[in-house]
């Protein structure tokens, strides 16, 4: 809906509908009333002064009026009446701010529900879990009018480098797509190049290998001798012995399977194998 029109009204004010100064609402409103389209905003709790002040100084009872609750979100409603009645109508709806009053002709153009009011999932508040994939479903129900909430809401706070020497390290595996990120400012901080890193970069989740990719980078998977680091799930480094074994996910025919390697030659206990085979696990 235009605030002007050729035939309806060719000019437009903007004004506060509340204030909190010594005098209250007070503003020049023999000039308001002149202005062929006014907009109030967040006036809903000042209505009665605003239509007696309106009619007061020549606006029609019968005036149009449009009143827009949580404009532009998925709780948006709308309310269209006239000067008149507009506090008995609005009272009665339960309308509160954040609302905007649009007192003219002009209101009447309103005829039905506007196009973001006729999006099919206008009014919805799907719950999503916030997992570290969710931006394309979030920007999808975004654009047919849903208002999606994310659960659990995380506070991110800026890790600190840790003390040691980032390109000597053989292994380095992120368990978190978020924890590529903060390895990656570790190394804009102390000024090093991605190229200095001599060790594998390992994505343990399909976050964090997508957050290698973003970069470029293709996450790698081999066996090594000497230190290894687990970069998170909190962004802090943990050195841990190297797995003797390693289960490869491989098909044997039609069947998938479960494999173990053997990568280090070493004569183990039963009892070492199973620490190393959960450790790797969890």
């Amino acid at each position: 809906m235009p605030v002007t029109h050729r035939l309806l009204g060719t000019s437009f004010a903007v004004a506060t509908g509340h204030s909190q100064g010594p005098n209250g609402l007070e503003m020049d409103w023999a000039a308001l009333a002149q202005i062929d389209a006014v907009a109030f905003y967040m006036g809903v709790k000042n209505l009665p002064m605003i239509a007696e002040k309106m009619i007061k100084h020549g606006r029609s009872e019968s005036e149009p009026v449009l009143l827009i609750e949580w404009g532009a979100t998925s709780k948006q409603r709308t309310l269209r009446t006239e000067l008149g009645s507009v506090v008995e109508k609005a009272t009665k709806a339960e309308f509160k701010n954040p609302a905007i009053t649009l007192v003219g002709q002009v209101a009447s153009l309103y005829k039905e529900k506007s196009w973001f009011e006729k999006r099919p999932l206008f009014g919805a508040f799907p719950l999503v879990l916030n997992d570290g994939y969710c931006d394309p479903l979030i920007s999808a129900l975004q654009e047919d009018g849903a208002e999606p909430f994310l659960y659990p809401r995380f506070e991110n706070k800026k890790a600190v480098t840790p003390e040691m020497n980032l390109t000597d390290v053989d292994e380095l595996a992120f368990y978190e797509g978020a924890d590529v990120n903060v390895f990656f400012s570790w190394l804009e901080q102390e000024r090093v190049d991605i190229r200095a890193v001599k060790g594998a970069l390992c994505a343990k989740s399909y976050s964090a290998e997508y957050a290698l990719r973003k970069r470029g980078i293709m996450s790698q998977e081999k066996a090594v001798t000497g230190k290894r680091y687990w970069l998170g799930p909190k962004g802090e480094p943990h050195e841990r012995d190297i797995p003797l074994f390693r289960l490869d996910f491989r098909r044997e025919g039609s069947q998938p399977k479960l494999f173990l390697t053997e990568l280090k030659k070493k004569k183990v206990s039963r009892r070492s194998f199973f620490l190393q085979l959960m450790r790797y696990l969890i």
